[in-house]
């Protein structure tokens, strides 16, 4: 592989392009998902169908079971008590929760032919727990939850098939000898619901995971998950395969959308077009990063997908040519398309470079160059007025012939180093002829082809015999 230094046909993009680049797919492929999903995904998975026939299901399910706080449409939260100073004995916050409870095992659960009262669920609270009211010590982690409330808290006994109750009187509102009340109360409160560093415990906390854990409501859950799933699906897999795959693919130079922005192109490591086979599997390394949201296991996809892209932007970051880890498995590289020669393969590059001119492109060539001479020469024998005019102002302000002559002297010695030596036409001059040659164009500001031909004329009459021919160069600027 030649070094990039050797290929003076690429100009590798910077760094800063294909990031911008990027970002730019990346917005358009969220804009593409998300008009996908209001105009697809949510109108046919959501908005009708079993979707809303779970949804319902689910909100009449929790609403009948009256453990949680109704919250708008649809939406539910745990019960929050506090006792108060103004708090009587029959609204202890305790109480509240124990009211909860009882109505949800003793009538929900009972009436209710879908709801399971033997349901195993792990308790909030940890330890061996204790119930201040007597100071029972019991073991709940792994109990049947409904059996446990009844014959531990409740004091109710197992009779069969169903609870009945064992003690009619409420045991738990008599306090502890000894104890303070008030602090007896909020402890007792605390054993149903109790928040603190975001972690939820108590034995009310528990009888909602009972019924978060019913399978009706499971069922629902999964029905609502599905759909929802459903509903995103073609958001996230349209969207990358036309942003990240297709179009680049339809393009010439594998563009997408960014690179065809801020004007760049990818070819392969030596700076020519990639095999087709090279840039398929280079776009579908890129398209399944975005196609990692799609899996639906356990939320894994979005941490997956920002690993790779990590990758990719890591490996870009430290390579000197800005090489991706997905250009660098498949041996492609990303260019400046402006300042980039698109040479078919290094035997064209080869071939080009070192093929000779034929006759058509020499000739091509030189009529160019004459062209361009010749119009430089019409530009400079142009004698305007403004020409003749400057140098009239010049000669007004001369204080000195011989200060005038040495700056003209230097003047042309200037405009011979500047234009290529040529053949001298005056040579053939005498001395006296090129003195006034050189008056003529320094005095009347012609150009030195029009001073010959004033001179031959000069010369001409006097070879004739004209009796002026004295006065002839002398009057010629009067003219």
């Amino acid at each position: 592989m030649e070094n990039i230094n050797e290929k003076p046909h690429i100009t590798p993009a910077k760094f800063g392009r294909m990031t911008l680049s990027s970002l730019v797919d990346l917005l358009l492929f969220i804009g593409l998902a998300v008009g996908i999903y209001f105009a697809l995904g949510k109108p046919v998975f959501l908005d009708q169908g079993p979707y809303q026939t779970a949804l319902t299901g689910r909100y009449e399910y929790i609403r009948d079971s009256a453990l949680v706080e109704e919250q708008g449409s649809q939406a539910f939260a745990y019960y929050v008590y506090k006792d108060t100073t103004e708090t009587t004995p029959e609204d202890y916050a305790y109480k509240k929760y124990i009211n909860i409870i009882w109505n949800y095992m003793t009538v929900v659960v009972p009436t209710h032919g879908d709801y399971s009262s033997n349901l195993s669920v792990r308790s909030s609270r940890e330890g061996n727990p204790t119930i201040p009211a007597y100071g029972q010590e019991v073991s709940a982690l792994d109990q049947a939850y409904g059996r446990y409330i009844y014959e531990n808290y409740f004091g109710y006994k197992d009779e069969g098939s169903s609870f009945v109750p064992s003690i009619a009187d409420d045991f738990t509102s008599k306090p502890v000898a000894g104890k303070d009340e008030a602090k007896y109360h909020a402890a007792l409160a605390n054993e149903f619901y109790l928040q603190s560093n975001n972690a939820i415990k108590g034995y009310y906390v528990d009888a909602v995971a009972h019924l978060t854990a019913q399978p009706t409501l499971l069922g629902h859950a999964g029905t609502l998950n599905y759909y929802s799933y459903l509903s995103m699906l073609p958001s996230y897999v349209a969207p990358a395969i036309i942003v990240f795959f297709l179009v680049p693919l339809c393009v010439p130079g594998c563009r997408s959308v960014g690179k065809l922005l801020f004007g760049t192109m990818v070819l392969d490591v030596e700076g020519y077009p990639a095999p087709k086979a090279h840039l398929i599997f280079r776009q579908a390394i890129i398209t399944t990063i975005p196609l990692m949201l799609a899996i639906p296991i356990g939320g894994i996809g979005m941490p997956l997908a920002l690993l790779l892209a990590a990758a990719g932007f890591v490996t870009r970051t430290v390579s000197k040519t800005g090489q991706a880890l997905h250009d660098r498995l498949t041996h492609t590289l990303i260019v400046e398309k402006a300042k980039t020669i698109p040479y078919e393969s290094k035997e064209q590059r080869d071939q080009l470079m070192n093929a000779p001119m034929g006759e058509e492109a020499e000739e091509t060539v030189i009529n160019a160059e004459d062209a361009t001479l010749a119009q430089y020469e019409k530009e400079q024998s142009i004698l305007d007025l403004s020409t003749i005019n400057a140098r009239r102002e010049e000669a007004r302000k001369m204080t000195s012939f011989d200060e005038f002559e040495k700056e003209n002297d230097a003047k042309v010695a200037q405009i011979s180093k500047e234009e290529p030596k040529e053949e001298d036409e005056n040579e053939e001059l005498s001395d006296e002829d090129k003195e006034v040659l050189k008056d003529l164009v320094a005095l009347e500001g012609l150009s030195e082809e029009e001073a010959k031909e004033l001179l031959e004329q000069e010369k001409k009459l006097k070879e004739e015999g004209d009796p002026n021919d004295d006065d002839f160069v002398d009057g010629a600027g009067d003219k």
